[in-house]
Protein backbone atom coordinates (compact mmCIF):
# COMPACT_ATOMS: atom_id res chain seq x y z
CA UNK A 1 0.00 0.00 0.00
CA UNK A 2 1.30 2.97 -0.96
CA UNK A 3 0.45 6.78 0.41
CA UNK A 4 0.64 10.51 1.11
CA UNK A 5 -0.05 11.81 4.13
CA UNK A 6 -0.93 15.10 4.96
CA UNK A 7 -1.47 16.59 8.08
CA UNK A 8 -1.88 15.46 9.47
CA UNK A 9 -0.57 15.80 7.95
CA UNK A 10 1.82 14.17 5.50
CA UNK A 11 4.54 13.91 2.58
CA UNK A 12 6.39 11.08 0.67
CA UNK A 13 6.69 10.87 -3.23
CA UNK A 14 5.16 7.57 -4.50
CA UNK A 15 3.98 6.79 -8.11
CA UNK A 16 0.51 7.95 -8.28
CA UNK A 17 -0.85 4.72 -10.30
CA UNK A 18 -0.26 2.88 -7.03
CA UNK A 19 -2.41 4.45 -4.88
CA UNK A 20 -5.26 2.56 -5.69
CA UNK A 21 -6.36 -0.02 -3.60
CA UNK A 22 -3.85 1.42 -0.90
CA UNK A 23 -4.32 3.92 1.75
CA UNK A 24 -5.23 7.26 2.90
CA UNK A 25 -4.30 9.06 5.72
CA UNK A 26 -5.56 12.80 6.78
CA UNK A 27 -6.15 14.88 9.97
CA UNK A 28 -9.56 16.14 11.68
CA UNK A 29 -10.19 18.57 14.47
CA UNK A 30 -13.81 17.72 13.30
CA UNK A 31 -15.14 15.21 10.73
CA UNK A 32 -15.81 17.01 7.67
CA UNK A 33 -14.52 15.30 3.66
CA UNK A 34 -14.41 17.38 0.22
CA UNK A 35 -12.98 15.78 -2.93
CA UNK A 36 -12.27 18.34 -5.06
CA UNK A 37 -13.10 18.79 -8.68
CA UNK A 38 -15.58 16.42 -11.27
CA UNK A 39 -16.07 15.48 -14.56
CA UNK A 40 -17.13 12.81 -16.10
CA UNK A 41 -14.27 10.04 -14.53
CA UNK A 42 -14.83 11.83 -11.07
CA UNK A 43 -17.18 11.70 -8.42
CA UNK A 44 -20.05 13.72 -9.31
CA UNK A 45 -19.79 12.71 -13.16
CA UNK A 46 -22.17 10.43 -15.16
CA UNK A 47 -19.96 7.73 -15.14
CA UNK A 48 -17.57 7.70 -12.27
CA UNK A 49 -14.31 5.90 -12.89
CA UNK A 50 -13.68 2.60 -11.40
CA UNK A 51 -9.96 3.56 -10.15
CA UNK A 52 -11.12 6.30 -8.31
CA UNK A 53 -9.58 5.92 -4.83
CA UNK A 54 -12.71 7.62 -3.02
CA UNK A 55 -15.20 5.30 -5.19
CA UNK A 56 -12.95 1.73 -4.79
CA UNK A 57 -12.87 0.61 -1.36
CA UNK A 58 -9.11 2.34 -0.26
CA UNK A 59 -9.46 2.82 3.32
CA UNK A 60 -9.26 6.15 5.48
CA UNK A 61 -7.46 7.24 8.32
CA UNK A 62 -8.10 9.88 10.55
CA UNK A 63 -7.68 11.68 13.87
CA UNK A 64 -10.99 13.41 15.35
CA UNK A 65 -10.08 15.66 18.04
CA UNK A 66 -12.15 17.61 20.44
CA UNK A 67 -12.29 21.42 20.60
CA UNK A 68 -11.52 22.22 24.06
CA UNK A 69 -13.99 24.61 25.94
CA UNK A 70 -13.20 26.62 28.79
CA UNK A 71 -16.36 28.57 30.49
CA UNK A 72 -17.63 28.03 27.06
CA UNK A 73 -15.32 29.49 25.17
CA UNK A 74 -12.80 27.70 22.50
CA UNK A 75 -9.11 27.34 24.33
CA UNK A 76 -6.46 28.65 22.00
CA UNK A 77 -4.36 25.84 20.20
CA UNK A 78 -0.93 27.51 20.98
CA UNK A 79 1.91 26.02 18.75
CA UNK A 80 4.42 26.77 21.46
CA UNK A 81 3.04 23.88 23.27
CA UNK A 82 2.47 21.02 21.42
CA UNK A 83 2.53 18.28 23.95
CA UNK A 84 -0.91 19.77 25.69
CA UNK A 85 -3.41 17.70 26.37
CA UNK A 86 -6.85 17.63 24.65
CA UNK A 87 -8.33 14.84 25.32
CA UNK A 88 -11.30 13.51 23.40
CA UNK A 89 -9.45 12.20 20.16
CA UNK A 90 -9.57 8.83 18.32
CA UNK A 91 -8.07 7.54 15.00
CA UNK A 92 -10.89 6.33 12.94
CA UNK A 93 -10.74 3.72 10.37
CA UNK A 94 -13.00 3.74 7.44
CA UNK A 95 -13.58 1.28 4.46
CA UNK A 96 -13.39 4.39 2.14
CA UNK A 97 -13.47 7.96 2.15
CA UNK A 98 -17.58 8.28 1.94
CA UNK A 99 -19.42 9.77 4.87
CA UNK A 100 -21.61 6.30 5.01
CA UNK A 101 -18.79 4.34 4.97
CA UNK A 102 -18.13 2.02 8.11
CA UNK A 103 -15.83 2.72 10.87
CA UNK A 104 -13.42 1.37 13.41
CA UNK A 105 -12.18 3.05 16.22
CA UNK A 106 -8.60 2.07 16.01
CA UNK A 107 -7.19 3.33 19.05
CA UNK A 108 -9.49 1.98 21.41
CA UNK A 109 -7.59 -0.81 20.96
CA UNK A 110 -5.09 -0.11 22.90
CA UNK A 111 -6.50 2.80 25.26
CA UNK A 112 -9.43 3.55 26.96
CA UNK A 113 -11.25 5.69 28.72
CA UNK A 114 -10.75 9.39 27.65
CA UNK A 115 -7.59 9.60 25.69
CA UNK A 116 -6.03 12.01 22.94
CA UNK A 117 -4.62 11.17 19.46
CA UNK A 118 -2.31 13.22 17.04
CA UNK A 119 -0.33 12.86 13.92
CA UNK A 120 -0.11 10.46 11.41
CA UNK A 121 1.64 9.15 8.86
CA UNK A 122 1.52 5.62 6.58
CA UNK A 123 4.65 3.70 5.29
CA UNK A 124 6.43 3.77 1.93
CA UNK A 125 4.71 -0.23 0.90
CA UNK A 126 1.19 1.24 2.70
CA UNK A 127 1.25 -1.62 5.71
CA UNK A 128 2.01 0.33 8.39
CA UNK A 129 0.28 3.58 10.13
CA UNK A 130 2.27 5.65 12.58
CA UNK A 131 -0.03 8.09 15.04
CA UNK A 132 0.53 9.38 18.45
CA UNK A 133 -1.59 8.95 21.36
CA UNK A 134 -1.30 10.09 25.32
CA UNK A 135 -3.69 8.68 28.27
CA UNK A 136 -5.69 11.06 30.66
CA UNK A 137 -3.72 11.83 33.83
CA UNK A 138 -5.58 10.94 36.60
CA UNK A 139 -2.72 11.10 38.91
CA UNK A 140 -0.73 14.38 39.61
CA UNK A 141 2.14 12.07 40.33
CA UNK A 142 2.29 9.83 37.56
CA UNK A 143 1.82 11.73 34.71
CA UNK A 144 1.16 10.32 31.36
CA UNK A 145 3.12 11.29 28.08
CA UNK A 146 2.50 11.13 24.58
CA UNK A 147 3.92 7.67 22.83
CA UNK A 148 4.25 6.54 19.32
CA UNK A 149 1.73 3.55 18.66
CA UNK A 150 2.03 1.64 14.84
CA UNK A 151 -0.79 -0.12 13.62
CA UNK A 152 -0.38 -3.16 10.43
CA UNK A 153 -3.17 -2.86 8.07
CA UNK A 154 -2.68 -6.63 7.05
CA UNK A 155 -2.30 -8.22 10.62
CA UNK A 156 -4.46 -5.61 12.12
CA UNK A 157 -2.87 -5.16 15.54
CA UNK A 158 -1.64 -2.01 16.91
CA UNK A 159 1.34 -1.57 19.72
CA UNK A 160 3.84 1.04 20.47
CA UNK A 161 6.76 1.23 18.80
CA UNK A 162 9.07 2.08 21.58
CA UNK A 163 8.31 -1.04 24.36
CA UNK A 164 11.85 -1.84 25.42
CA UNK A 165 14.24 -0.69 27.87
CA UNK A 166 14.26 3.22 27.54
CA UNK A 167 10.18 2.75 28.10
CA UNK A 168 7.49 4.80 26.27
CA UNK A 169 6.85 6.90 29.54
CA UNK A 170 10.36 8.36 29.47
CA UNK A 171 9.48 11.53 27.22
CA UNK A 172 7.10 12.62 25.19
CA UNK A 173 6.90 11.53 21.23
CA UNK A 174 4.91 12.80 18.44
CA UNK A 175 4.87 13.46 15.32
CA UNK A 176 6.66 10.59 13.75
CA UNK A 177 7.45 10.26 10.24
CA UNK A 178 8.41 6.78 8.05
CA UNK A 179 12.13 7.78 6.85
CA UNK A 180 12.11 5.02 4.02
CA UNK A 181 14.80 3.17 3.22
CA UNK A 182 15.71 -0.93 4.31
CA UNK A 183 15.62 -0.03 7.53
CA UNK A 184 12.19 1.81 8.05
CA UNK A 185 13.80 4.49 10.26
CA UNK A 186 11.64 6.60 11.76
CA UNK A 187 11.76 10.46 12.49
CA UNK A 188 9.77 12.01 15.84
CA UNK A 189 10.40 14.42 17.62
CA UNK A 190 10.62 13.91 21.47
CA UNK A 191 11.80 15.00 24.27
CA UNK A 192 13.94 13.09 25.44
CA UNK A 193 17.20 14.56 24.37
CA UNK A 194 19.72 11.98 25.54
CA UNK A 195 22.57 13.13 23.44
CA UNK A 196 21.82 16.99 25.05
CA UNK A 197 21.42 15.13 28.60
CA UNK A 198 24.62 13.34 28.38
CA UNK A 199 27.28 16.65 27.22
CA UNK A 200 25.37 18.39 29.92
CA UNK A 201 25.61 15.53 32.55
CA UNK A 202 29.64 15.50 31.73
CA UNK A 203 30.08 19.26 32.18
CA UNK A 204 28.83 18.34 35.94
CA UNK A 205 25.51 19.54 35.29
CA UNK A 206 22.04 18.17 34.96
CA UNK A 207 19.52 19.44 32.04
CA UNK A 208 15.95 19.92 32.93
CA UNK A 209 15.04 20.58 28.93
CA UNK A 210 12.75 22.97 29.22
CA UNK A 211 11.95 25.91 26.33
CA UNK A 212 13.72 28.64 27.26
CA UNK A 213 10.65 30.29 28.47
CA UNK A 214 11.04 27.53 31.28
CA UNK A 215 6.91 27.46 29.93
CA UNK A 216 7.59 23.40 29.21
CA UNK A 217 9.51 20.28 28.05
CA UNK A 218 10.98 20.90 24.92
CA UNK A 219 11.47 18.60 21.43
CA UNK A 220 14.33 18.11 19.23
CA UNK A 221 14.19 15.99 16.03
CA UNK A 222 15.14 12.04 17.04
CA UNK A 223 15.44 8.80 14.78
CA UNK A 224 15.06 5.36 15.84
CA UNK A 225 14.53 2.02 13.82
CA UNK A 226 10.96 0.61 13.41
CA UNK A 227 11.58 -1.59 16.92
CA UNK A 228 12.15 1.41 18.96
CA UNK A 229 15.66 1.06 19.10
CA UNK A 230 19.12 3.25 18.35
CA UNK A 231 17.44 6.40 19.51
CA UNK A 232 19.74 9.48 18.27
CA UNK A 233 19.47 13.17 18.52
CA UNK A 234 19.97 14.97 15.63
CA UNK A 235 18.67 18.37 16.43
CA UNK A 236 19.76 20.97 19.08
CA UNK A 237 17.44 23.79 19.70
CA UNK A 238 16.67 25.03 23.32
CA UNK A 239 13.07 25.35 21.73
CA UNK A 240 11.03 23.23 19.57
CA UNK A 241 12.36 21.27 16.49
CA UNK A 242 8.88 19.93 15.19
CA UNK A 243 6.84 18.76 12.09
CA UNK A 244 9.41 17.12 10.15
CA UNK A 245 8.93 15.45 6.70
CA UNK A 246 10.65 13.81 4.33
CA UNK A 247 12.02 15.16 1.17
CA UNK A 248 12.07 13.41 -2.47
CA UNK A 249 15.96 13.02 -1.88
CA UNK A 250 15.80 11.71 1.49
CA UNK A 251 16.46 14.74 3.95
CA UNK A 252 14.46 16.80 6.54
CA UNK A 253 12.59 19.44 6.13
CA UNK A 254 11.25 20.76 10.00
CA UNK A 255 9.88 23.40 11.78
CA UNK A 256 12.04 25.48 14.43
CA UNK A 257 10.77 27.48 16.84
CA UNK A 258 13.26 30.43 17.18
CA UNK A 259 11.88 31.30 20.25
CA UNK A 260 14.89 33.71 21.67
CA UNK A 261 15.53 35.75 18.59
CA UNK A 262 11.87 36.20 16.85
CA UNK A 263 9.67 33.96 18.79
CA UNK A 264 8.63 32.81 15.47
CA UNK A 265 8.29 29.34 13.13
CA UNK A 266 10.74 29.12 10.42
CA UNK A 267 11.39 25.91 8.22
CA UNK A 268 15.17 24.24 8.62
CA UNK A 269 16.64 21.46 7.01
CA UNK A 270 18.90 18.85 8.00
CA UNK A 271 19.94 15.45 7.07
CA UNK A 272 18.87 12.14 8.44
CA UNK A 273 22.00 12.14 10.54
CA UNK A 274 21.55 15.78 11.80
CA UNK A 275 23.92 17.10 8.86
CA UNK A 276 24.32 20.24 7.33
CA UNK A 277 21.33 21.93 9.46
CA UNK A 278 20.18 24.89 8.06
CA UNK A 279 17.56 27.35 8.18
CA UNK A 280 15.62 26.85 4.68
CA UNK A 281 12.70 29.52 4.40
CA UNK A 282 10.69 32.10 6.22
CA UNK A 283 12.60 34.09 8.78
CA UNK A 284 11.61 37.68 7.67
CA UNK A 285 8.35 35.99 5.95
CA UNK A 286 6.51 36.03 9.06
CA UNK A 287 4.56 39.29 8.42
CA UNK A 288 2.68 38.05 4.95
CA UNK A 289 -0.65 37.24 5.89
CA UNK A 290 -3.82 39.18 4.83
CA UNK A 291 -3.28 42.83 5.88
CA UNK A 292 0.12 42.06 6.77
CA UNK A 293 -0.92 39.99 9.82
CA UNK A 294 1.28 36.61 11.52
CA UNK A 295 1.61 33.78 9.78
CA UNK A 296 3.96 30.91 11.18
CA UNK A 297 4.52 27.88 8.91
CA UNK A 298 3.70 24.80 10.10
CA UNK A 299 2.82 21.14 8.69
CA UNK A 300 5.31 20.75 5.76
CA UNK A 301 4.50 18.35 3.31
CA UNK A 302 4.71 17.85 -0.66
CA UNK A 303 2.19 18.02 -3.67
CA UNK A 304 2.65 15.41 -6.31
CA UNK A 305 3.99 18.53 -8.69
CA UNK A 306 7.08 18.30 -5.97
CA UNK A 307 6.35 21.62 -4.92
CA UNK A 308 6.61 22.20 -0.98
CA UNK A 309 3.18 23.69 0.99
CA UNK A 310 2.71 24.16 4.40
CA UNK A 311 -0.11 25.40 6.79
CA UNK A 312 -0.32 28.87 7.50
CA UNK A 313 -1.72 30.00 10.50
CA UNK A 314 -1.13 32.32 13.54
CA UNK A 315 0.57 31.42 16.71
CA UNK A 316 -2.35 31.18 18.93
CA UNK A 317 -5.21 30.40 17.15
CA UNK A 318 -9.16 29.52 18.52
CA UNK A 319 -9.72 28.17 14.75
CA UNK A 320 -7.47 25.34 14.81
CA UNK A 321 -6.45 26.14 11.49
CA UNK A 322 -5.25 28.82 8.75
CA UNK A 323 -5.04 28.38 4.54
CA UNK A 324 -2.48 26.18 2.78
CA UNK A 325 0.17 27.46 0.85
CA UNK A 326 2.96 26.03 -1.58
CA UNK A 327 6.36 27.93 -1.05
CA UNK A 328 9.05 28.13 -3.33
CA UNK A 329 11.89 26.95 -1.46
CA UNK A 330 14.23 26.34 -4.39
CA UNK A 331 14.17 29.85 -5.35
CA UNK A 332 13.49 31.82 -2.52
CA UNK A 333 15.15 32.50 0.77
CA UNK A 334 11.38 34.50 1.86
CA UNK A 335 8.17 35.35 0.52
CA UNK A 336 10.57 38.13 -1.62
CA UNK A 337 13.95 37.24 -1.37
CA UNK A 338 15.41 35.09 -4.10
CA UNK A 339 18.45 32.71 -3.30
CA UNK A 340 22.00 34.27 -4.95
CA UNK A 341 21.17 32.13 -8.18
CA UNK A 342 17.45 33.07 -8.87
CA UNK A 343 16.07 36.55 -10.41
CA UNK A 344 12.92 37.10 -9.19
CA UNK A 345 10.78 39.44 -6.77
CA UNK A 346 8.69 36.61 -5.43
CA UNK A 347 6.04 35.98 -4.29
CA UNK A 348 7.40 32.73 -3.12
CA UNK A 349 3.91 32.02 -1.32
CA UNK A 350 0.68 30.84 -3.40
CA UNK A 351 -2.27 29.60 -1.60
CA UNK A 352 -3.93 26.20 -2.60
CA UNK A 353 -6.88 26.61 -1.26
CA UNK A 354 -9.98 27.67 -3.29
CA UNK A 355 -11.62 29.98 -0.38
CA UNK A 356 -10.19 33.12 1.41
CA UNK A 357 -8.60 32.61 4.07
CA UNK A 358 -8.01 35.81 6.57
CA UNK A 359 -6.41 35.11 9.63
CA UNK A 360 -6.68 38.64 11.30
CA UNK A 361 -10.46 38.53 11.61
CA UNK A 362 -13.24 36.71 13.75
CA UNK A 363 -14.86 35.40 10.48
CA UNK A 364 -13.01 34.14 7.47
CA UNK A 365 -14.73 34.18 3.93
CA UNK A 366 -13.08 30.43 3.16
CA UNK A 367 -13.33 29.12 6.65
CA UNK A 368 -10.32 27.80 8.24
CA UNK A 369 -8.28 24.73 7.23
CA UNK A 370 -6.90 21.95 9.11
CA UNK A 371 -5.80 19.51 7.02
CA UNK A 372 -4.91 19.04 3.09
CA UNK A 373 -3.74 15.38 1.63
CA UNK A 374 -3.46 15.56 -2.06
CA UNK A 375 -4.59 12.46 -3.70
CA UNK A 376 -1.99 11.31 -5.67
CA UNK A 377 -4.21 9.93 -8.68
CA UNK A 378 -3.40 13.03 -11.72
CA UNK A 379 -6.62 14.51 -10.99
CA UNK A 380 -5.30 17.45 -8.59
CA UNK A 381 -7.77 16.92 -6.32
CA UNK A 382 -7.20 16.72 -2.05
CA UNK A 383 -9.05 15.94 0.41
CA UNK A 384 -9.36 18.72 3.29
CA UNK A 385 -10.16 19.38 6.63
Amino acid sequence: MNINFLGREKHRFLKPELLKNRVLAIFFVSVGLIGCGSDDKLPGGANPGDNDPLASGTPLFMVQRAIETDMGGIVADELSDPTRYRGNGRLIMKSQANQNAPEVIISNRVLSGNYDVRDLDVSHDGRYVLFSARAEETDPDNPTTWNIYEYDTEEETVGLVMPGTLGPDEGHDIMARYLGGAEGNIVFSSTRQQTTSAVIADEGASYVAQDEDRQGPVLNLHVMNRAGQSIQQITFNMSHDIYPTVTPDGNIIYVRWDNYSRNQFSLYKTSPFGENTELLYGHHSHDTGNNNSEFQFIKPSFLPSGELFVMARPSNSTRYGGDFITIDVDNYIDNTQPTNTTNGSGPAQNSITETTVETDHDLSPGGYYGAYFPLWDGTSRALVS
